[in-house]
């Protein structure tokens, strides 16, 4: 700039620098981004009438990438070039014939066109003669080309007339002819026979240019866009439809998938509460207090299940469109299953029906059973610590009905009914016997009652007969001996005195020992004591008890005892002999080994099992065990009777079966089943 002699004029055409203020710019905000940027560099370089000289630096790392890119981006450059220059690969480039042929079709065209030029010009000099004719030249250079390049016979253009020009009927035949042209040379021939005052041939060429307008200002695209508005508001339309049906069909999904779905879950639910309430409603039976007990049991297990399978069955048809509905409850007095049904079936003595064999099987498996339509569910509760089966609940339907819900809803219906069952069923049945139980119960109690008081009545009077009868003897005998003691009496006299308290003595002593044994076999008929006792605690007792037996024994004894829990019923006294009567049997032979006492459960009783494995009895042998034998049975020294514990064991058995409540109590031998020979004995389970 100063070295230049036109200041001023440079620093007109000179820019702003606002675009290399923003490079500049760049440069130096990578110089504060990292140390590597610190070679970089932007400069300009310009002399006057050599042009200038603009260049950057970069880092090494950075110039080569730099490099790559522009090279890619030239190599992009030139082929976006050559594809432009390029025609495409589809295209076919027009040859020279064909531009030929192109330009010898609108030769004619052109030469109108410059008729239709110089009669504009014509009409704009005023001179309207001279632009008809060039407006007949320009009609004539039409014509010829419609001549020749027109596939059929087309009518001529004509610049006077009447009826339709000939060009609205090349319009119509869609003929190829330059009709801004027509246009032309038909608004000029307007405006010269108007400035003529050709009215007539005015109109004509008037009425061509105002039609031919018309056609080639209509809006093409007007049609197209009405289509296109009436395929759009079709299109709106179905839109609309569609959406319409689309959500009716989502709505049907959502009903038929979910919300039918929870309806028919809540309905069947509603479906089975009403059942388990007629359920519940038929096991209400009106109790008459005129009844025996067990007249009262056998109406609880038959009438209820029958009044369940009465009522249930239209609401379970409703639900389940059954054939059949049966209930089986487990009998425990008879063990056996007692079976009701809705309809009733007459049952053949010699045959019996699919179902109760069905329902049979079921109560044995305690599982799920189906098969040829009948379904058997067992009726299960959760009684204390255990599960109990208490019966069976059967339909039988018609094959191919069955459904996967069917079976969750079977489950309700069948755990509410075996609920039901068990609660006005089998626990009622229980309750009756328990009741019949204590009845009996509190008549033997009141009959022994009645004996003690009898037999205390009858002590009693043996007592004061014994008081009564007895009380002037010793009177007597004190006074004899004391005339004796006096020494008044002769000698006669004493030695009459003497005899008469030796009489006295004699038959005090007959009257006293009559009344005492009278009173002693009263005594002895004492009433059984019947109570409840702990099985561990009575052979804790029985091994005490051989603890005190075995201290001195030359034998080497090994007592083992394996107690059951469970209690019994009977004479704490009369077992405790027992089993001591059994030890010391046991304990009298010197024999070294091993005796066993053992209790197992054996139904309604408690198996007691005495096994001495040191000895071995034969079959006869065993049989003679309970039976007087005077070979076995021997007086000891001090007036003891031995052999005969196997007698005390046997009547003490005898007597729990008469008193303790319960008939069944037995005693037995047979030999050992891994040796020696075993005494058992039941009793009464409490």
């Amino acid at each position: 700039m100063n070295d230049a002699p036109d200041k001023e004029e440079l620093r007109k055409s000179k820019g702003s620098g606002f675009g290399l203020m923003n490079c500049k710019g760049i440069i130096e905000k990578y110089h504060k981004t990292n140390d590597l940027f610190k070679v970089c560099l932007f400069n300009v370089e310009s002399g006057l009438g050599k042009g200038s000289r603009f260049y950057f630096r970069l880092p090494a790392g950075i110039r080569k990438p730099v490099s790559v890119l522009f090279v890619v981006l030239s190599l992009c450059m030139s082929s976006c070039r050559h594809t432009v220059e390029q025609p495409a690969s589809g295209e076919v480039r027009p040859d020279s014939l064909a531009l030929l042929a192109q330009n010898e079709y609108e030769a004619l065209l052109d030469e109108a066109s410059d008729y239709a030029n110089e009669a504009y010009y014509c009409n704009v000099d005023g001179e309207y003669k001279l632009a008809l004719q060039y407006i007949d030249s320009a009609m004539y250079c039409l014509n010829e080309h419609c001549r020749q390049y027109a596939p059929s016979t087309h009518r001529c253009m004509t610049l006077t007339g009447d009826g339709m020009p000939a060009e609205l009927d090349w319009w119509n035949r869609m003929f190829n002819s330059d009709f801004h042209v027509i246009l032309d040379i038909r608004n000029e021939a307007a405006v010269s026979f108007l400035a003529l005052k050709q009215w007539d041939d005015y109109s004509y060429n008037n009425a061509a240019y105002t039609t031919l307008y018309k056609l080639l200002g209509e809006d093409q695209s007007l049609e197209e866009y009405c289509r296109q508005l009436e395929r759009s508001t079709n299109n709106k339309m179905v839109g609309v439809l569609l959406a319409v049906i689309l959500l009716f069909a989502l709505l049907l999904g959502y009903y038929i998938l979910y919300f039918r779905k929870r309806l028919i879950n809540r309905w069947n639910l509603e479906q089975v509460l009403e059942i388990n309430g007629k359920v519940f409603n038929a096991s209400l039976l009106p109790a008459s207090d005129t009844e025996e007990m067990l007249q009262r049991e056998e109406d609880t297990l038959k009438e209820i299940p029958q009044q369940i399978v009465n009522s249930a069955f239209d609401a379970v048809n409703e639900l389940l469109s059954i054939d059949r509905l049966s209930i089986a409850v487990y009998n425990e007095t008879t063990h056996k299953l007692e079976y009701t049904s809705n309809p009733v079936e007459d049952v053949v003595m010699d045959e019996q029906p699919v179902w109760r064999k069905c329902m049979e099987s079921c109560f044995e498996r305690q599982v799920y059973i189906s098969e040829k339509g009948i379904q058997a569910l067992p009726l299960v509760v959760d009684a204390g610590n255990m599960c109990r089966c208490i019966g069976v609940l059967c339909l039988e339907r018609r094959e191919g009905t069955e459904q996967e819900t069917d079976h969750l809803l079977l489950e309700l219906i069948a755990r509410y009914v075996s609920i039901v069952i068990f609660n006005a069923v089998v626990k009622l049945a229980t309750k009756y016997r328990d009741i019949e139980v204590a009845q009996d119960e509190a008549r033997r109690a009141s009959w022994e009652d009645s004996l003690l008081h009898v037999q205390n009545m009858v002590l009693d009077n043996c007592l004061s007969t014994i008081k009564h009868e007895t009380i002037y003897y010793p009177n007597k005998i004190k006074q004899l001996i004391g005339k004796l003691r006096s020494g008044r009496q002769t000698e006669v006299e004493e030695r009459e005195t003497v005899a008469a308290i030796s009489e006295l003595i004699e038959y005090y002593k007959g009257i006293f020992t009559i009344l005492s044994s009278c009173a002693s076999r009263q005594q002895e008929e004492v009433t059984f004591r019947r109570a409840t006792i702990s099985v561990p605690e009575l052979m804790a007792t029985a091994e005490k008890y051989f603890r005190k037996v075995y201290k001195g024994n030359k034998a080497h004894i090994d007592f083992r005892i394996q107690p059951l829990e469970g209690r019994i019923t009977g004479d704490w006294n009369q077992l405790r002999f027992l089993l001591e009567n059994l030890i010391d049997e046991a304990c009298c032979i010197t024999l070294d080994g091993t005796v066993c006492l053992t209790a197992q459960e054996e139904g309604e009783f408690i198996r007691f099992l005495f096994t001495d494995m040191r000895r071995e009895k034969t079959r006869e042998e065993l049989n003679q065990l309970f039976y007087p034998d005077l070979s076995r049975m021997a007086a000891g020294e001090k007036g003891e009777l031995y052999g005969t514990e196997y007698l005390v064991c046997k009547q003490i058995i005898r007597d729990h079966d008469e008193f303790a409540g319960r008939r069944g109590c037995r005693i037995n031998a047979e030999p050992g089943r891994k040796g020696g020979f075993t005494i058992y004995f039941t009793l009464p389970k409490k």
